[in-house]
């Protein structure tokens, strides 16, 4: 393929890709001049890409690497034999690098839009089951090693805790936190913050807590329940992630110790802390860090010390402030027993589980969720029997027992 004077003609590259053409669609865009095409992505995801051709456009700005480009739409321009492009509708206008300026700029271009759209990465890895049989096969064949399971309703959401689901609640942890505990003084004062945090991860408060099961049709029922997804996400395609990180902690370590009581700090003081350990990739000991860092630490060792006297913060490393462990608590609610429960806790980088530790050598997509929920409670994978509570229990009886005969 070759550029055209007066436009980018992406149009055949998406065509020609076989991942590309099944996820994306092509729509003429309006109200631009020469040639110009909008390419949506199919079904749930949002427009992410636009290509346009404008001819009289003076370029502005100055020339920056391609690989600058970042997630969101991306206008092309071509003016006076040149190539530019524009971030997200900034209106700086950037010169295309040389390299990009011949033949080779087709694939530079497909290249960027499986780079920046993390679903379009999985695509070669990802298999569809639409039955509890599909399902229990392709554990079976793939899933050997994946020791936890996770289910969500809808394949594009990010492996992110509830606490940073909505800024005002990771701007208010610490006082959510004391208030949770304070009004049920009797029952927490004496657990540990891990099992407090679970405590509250049960009753439906945001935490830094990501719920995990060792059983892959637990997994495959949270993807397909109606008690917590909307009944519209029946219609959107659900996943199964695995996990096989060999590195599981128990409520007694003191990695965990040190994140459970995170909640504890403000949302400044966990900031500072993300801000000096975010871009270090070494070793990071404590006395690399600001004084401000410091006195930070100081005040969550004394607030670990309040729980456990002979706690101290000795670590030899303190990058696992920034990382995320899976975690087995102990069956101390009803839920983790029947559930097979256990958790991903999070450090103070709110992205690390997505990035680091979601699974993109396999995916497991569900469809057919109604079918799945009737084949599932026939093996006794129910509301009633996954969520023991009384509240979802009467919920469950009514809306099975009110049906019309």
């Amino acid at each position: 393929m070759s550029i055209s004077n007066d436009g980018i003609n992406i149009r055949e590259c998406i065509l020609a890709d076989p991942i590309l053409s099944n996820k994306y669609k092509i729509v003429p865009s309006k109200n631009l001049t020469s040639i110009s095409v909008v390419v949506k992505a199919k079904g749930v995801h949002e427009e992410f890409f636009r290509v346009e051709s404008i001819s009289d456009a003076p370029p502005k700005g100055t020339c920056i690497p391609l690989e600058e480009l970042k997630n969101g739409d991306i206008n092309i321009y071509h003016y006076n034999g040149e190539f530019y492009y524009c971030l997200g509708g900034r209106g700086y206008r950037y010169k295309m690098p040389k390299f990009c300026q011949g033949g080779e700029f087709y694939k530079q271009i497909i290249d960027k839009i499986l780079e920046l759209d993390s679903n379009a990465d999985f695509q070669r890895n990802a298999v569809k089951i639409s039955n509890v049989a599909e399902y229990l096969e392709a554990i079976s064949k793939y899933g050997k090693k994946a020791q936890f399971f996770r289910g969500i309703s809808r394949e594009t959401f990010t492996l992110i805790p509830t606490i940073y689901r909505q800024e005002e609640y990771a701007e208010n942890e610490f006082r959510m936190y004391r208030e949770f505990k304070n009004a049920f003084i009797n029952e927490l004062d004496n657990k540990t913050h891990i099992e407090c945090l679970t405590i509250m991860q049960h009753y439906g408060l945001p935490t830094r807590l990501l719920d995990i099961t060792t059983n892959p049709l637990v997994a495959l029922f949270m993807v397909c329940n109606q008690v917590f997804n909307d009944p519209k996400l029946d219609d959107y395609m659900g996943e199964v992630i695995l996990f096989d990180d060999p590195k599981i902690k128990y409520a007694d370590s003191h990695k965990v110790e040190v994140l459970a009581a995170l909640p504890l700090l403000s949302k400044k003081e966990k900031d500072l802390l993300l801000y000096e350990l975010k871009d270090k990739t070494e070793k990071i000991i404590l006395n690399q860090l600001s004084s401000d860092a410091q006195m930070v630490i100081e005040k969550l060792e004394w607030e670990i010390q309040r729980d456990n006297p002979s706690f101290t913060f000795n670590f030899d490393d303190l990058s696992f402030l920034k990382q995320a462990f899976i975690v087995k608590v102990g069956m101390i609610t009803n839920r983790i027993i029947v559930q097979n429960g256990a958790f991903i806790i999070l450090g103070v980088d709110k992205d690390y589980i997505e990035k680091n530790m979601r699974n993109i050598k396999f995916r497991i997509l569900i469809t057919n969720k109604k079918k799945i929920r009737e084949e599932l409670k026939m093996l006794g994978f129910s509301d009633k029997t996954m969520i023991p509570e009384m509240e979802y229990l009467s919920k469950f009886l009514r809306e099975e027992y009110g049906k019309k005969v």
